[in-house]
């Protein structure tokens, strides 16, 4: 009885904490708190946002490469894509590339209008600007949103493709893409054992192939697709020298 009471006394546990606003400019909208700054809500039990099957399917279905009869479908492409933050917390698509891996020529390489409120363009990471977004589609430069952004690599990609990044799956997902043959340069790297300075980007291309990248204001989805490419080539050769010795 004296247990039952003291629980009835202490309440219930308030299990998950959680700030229940957006960030902008590093700050929680709920509380003003800086963006690693202690939650400022409790509940009981974690509570889902709530939407309907229709919205999750409409955002969220991914879709296989298709058949191409096109004379325009590539042996192998590499791929790296810029995401900007949405209104409802989610990474948006906001500026792609994709290069042929055996010629480096440039298949793609544009910004992508969003098809939904954005809460910033993550401009400090993604080199990409609003001024940068208004000059494109004035000029009917850009294209508008993932889907015709992926119905534009689908003109060069097969299911046959072999397609190539660093850090690939955030790319396949900002594109709601799903893709049979992937080369993913993180991995690869991985398997290697890496780097001794790590798996970035910008660290395997200063240590593979003695390369500066990143080093403006953002990132180039163009420096980073050639750079992606140039690495998984260092690791092609290594391996193919490696086979002759043997």
């Amino acid at each position: 009885m004296d247990q039952l009471q003291l629980e009835e006394t202490l309440g219930p546990v308030l299990r998950c904490k959680f700030h229940d606003g957006k960030i902008v400019n590093k700050k929680w909208t709920c509380c003003g708190e800086h963006v690693m700054g202690p939650p400022c809500k409790q509940e009981e039990e974690h509570k889902p946002e709530q939407r309907t099957l229709k919205e999750i399917s409409n955002r969220w279905q991914y879709t296989a490469t298709p058949s191409s009869t096109t004379k325009d479908t590539r042996k192998a492409v590499v791929i790296d894509c810029e995401m900007g933050t949405a209104a409802s917390g989610d990474c948006e698509l906001i500026r792609l590339t994709l290069i042929d891996y055996f010629s480096c020529h440039v298949l793609i390489d544009q910004l992508i209008w969003p098809d939904v409120p954005m809460s910033h363009l993550n401009t400090k990471w993604s080199g990409v600007t609003w001024k940068m977004m208004h000059e494109a589609r004035n000029k009917r430069k850009c294209v508008f949103g993932w889907r015709n952004a992926r119905s534009l690599i689908w003109k060069f990609v097969s299911p046959e493709t072999i397609v190539i990044g660093h850090g690939v799956k955030s790319d396949l997902t900002s594109l709601r893409w799903i893709h049979p043959r992937v080369i993913d340069t993180l991995i690869v790297e991985g398997n290697n054992h890496g780097s001794a300075t790590g798996l970035s980007l910008k660290k395997l291309a200063e240590e593979r192939l003695g390369r500066v990248i990143q080093k403006g204001r953002g990132h180039d989805s163009l420096e980073d697709a050639i750079a992606t490419r140039d690495l998984l080539h260092w690791n092609v050769v290594r391996i193919i020298e490696g086979l002759e010795e043997a």
